[in-house]
């Protein structure tokens, strides 16, 4: 069964070849050299990966880190910290996600991958560890595993998974029985999206607030309540008093677009990076200018989406598959109690792939 076959190539297949080339460029250039230092961890976290990484010893069991860490630090030790390697392996995902697309499903390919390729964290994530970009395989193989049930895509992006972390797992997990031929109401999507809210609701004081409380990051935590005028806080209150329907939708929101704000401090961190490179904090430059510029995209997307629906007049009767797995992914994912922009990542090409569909994301 050829299942990652190439076709016919078009001028989407050499945008694809371009981009990774340009990344490659980007890499040797401007990464590799600088692997030695501090500046190097252009990505979100890359530097925990590696420092963390090298302080385990040879006799340590992998298994003892945080789960959240598992994946990268997995990957760098099997490649023996060979940067090389790991671009590779990155771009090598990348390149399989958008065969696996154009494969299983008849989209304008020019359009997806115009849409795909302008967010900003998918090339950061193709020359850094990160899991972003394992993410984005995992998520691509699930939504071929809808289109066409074929049981080997769901493995691998359970696989997958695993070195991205366990919410995504669950997401996996859920999906699969949700939309199994064995559950009744598996064409009542929207439904099982409203009965997943009312059912969290319900049992997150009692079951999943102490779970979330046992790997969560505060530091993180602290951090954004003190940047976020106290919203995070009321919005985790309410969710710990049996109101998660009421956070849901707001958590979302700021997941998807809640540090766009940063777009008017572009001049100034631009201004800071010409006069004192040597002074910029990397993590301000991802948060800035990769974070931002993801949710410029996002929101770009949701404004073609909007323009569709109102010119086809769509009718909310139901939603499509992908759609139904960006809810259930986000839904999930809400539940942190710290906001997480870059873990939204992986649902963008599901929205990529929708908007570039013949057929809508909303089925009339």
């Amino acid at each position: 069964m050829q299942i990652f076959k190439i076709k016919k190539q078009n001028i989407s297949f050499f945008l694809v070849i371009f981009y990774i080339i340009l990344a490659c460029i980007f890499f040797y250039l401007v990464v590799n050299p600088l692997q030695d230092t501090e500046k190097i961890w252009i990505g979100a976290d890359t530097g925990n990966y590696v420092e963390y990484s090298k302080l385990l010893s040879e006799n340590e069991e992998l298994l003892t880190i945080s789960s959240n860490l598992l994946g990268p630090i997995f990957i760098l030790r099997m490649v023996n910290h060979n940067y090389d390697l790991i671009l590779f392996i990155n771009c090598f995902l990348f390149f399989l996600s958008y065969i696996l697309v154009r494969n299983n499903f008849k989209i304008d390919e020019q359009k997806f991958i115009l849409l795909l390729l302008m967010n900003p964290m998918l090339f950061i994530s193709l020359v850094s560890i990160n899991k972003e970009i394992f993410g984005l395989f995992s998520i691509t193989l699930l939504a071929c595993f809808l289109k066409n049930k074929n049981i080997l895509y769901i493995i691998l992006s359970l696989i997958t998974s695993i070195l991205v972390r366990w919410q995504q797992s669950v997401v996996i997990i859920l999906v699969f029985f949700m939309t199994d031929k064995i559950y009744v109401y598996r064409d009542k999507k929207i439904l099982n999206l409203l009965f997943m809210i009312v059912i969290i609701s319900v049992i997150y004081p009692s079951f999943i607030s102490p779970i979330i409380n046992q790997v969560m990051d505060f530091e993180t935590l602290n951090s954004q309540q003190d940047k976020a005028f106290g919203l995070s806080i009321l919005l985790n209150e309410l969710q710990d008093r049996y109101m998660f329907f009421v956070a849901v939708v707001p958590k979302i929101l700021i997941s998807y677009f809640g540090n766009i704000i940063k777009v008017f401090t572009f001049p100034i961190e631009t201004l800071k990076l010409l006069i004192e490179p040597e002074s910029v904090n990397i993590e301000n430059i991802y948060n800035t200018y990769i974070i931002v510029g993801h949710q410029i995209s996002m929101l770009i997307l949701l404004f073609i989406f909007s323009k569709n629906i109102i010119q086809n007049r769509v009718k909310f009767n139901n939603i499509s598959d992908n759609i139904f797995l960006c809810g259930v992914y986000s839904i999930l994912y809400s539940l942190g109690l710290a906001i997480q922009y870059r873990y939204f990542f992986p649902i963008y090409i599901l929205f990529c792939l929708e908007i570039s569909q013949k057929k809508h994301l909303i089925t009339k």
